[in-house]
């Protein structure tokens, strides 16, 4: 996913047996998205698929609050990479015969 100033960040993920069993991301040099992607990563990481997709923009900006408001935006493009990155995991497990 890219922002609308050129921030961009990408998520690969694995599930099986309904939880997030890997995690990486790739993210443009924003300190910001940087840490968002991490934080992502460590709430996201083991728990079952359908908790990890209910984490939302406003958890990640209240979780890191010294984040300028000019910045929560960056949050919002995690999420939304994310969710495509947890879509496209289910449905490669679901190809593969792996409860998801």
């Amino acid at each position: 996913m890219t922002g609308h100033d050129g921030v961009s960040v990408r998520f690969h993920a694995e599930v099986d047996d309904g939880r997030v069993t890997a995690l990486q991301y790739e993210a443009t040099s924003c300190a910001t998205l940087v840490a968002y992607a991490e934080l992502l990563g460590d709430l996201a990481a083991g728990e079952q698929a359908a908790q990890a997709a209910r984490i939302t923009a406003q958890r990640l900006v209240a979780t890191l609050p010294g984040v300028p408001a000019a910045r929560h935006d960056r949050a919002e493009l995690v999420i939304r990479a994310w969710w495509s990155a947890l879509a496209r995991a289910l449905e490669h497990a679901e190809q593969k015969g792996i409860p998801a």
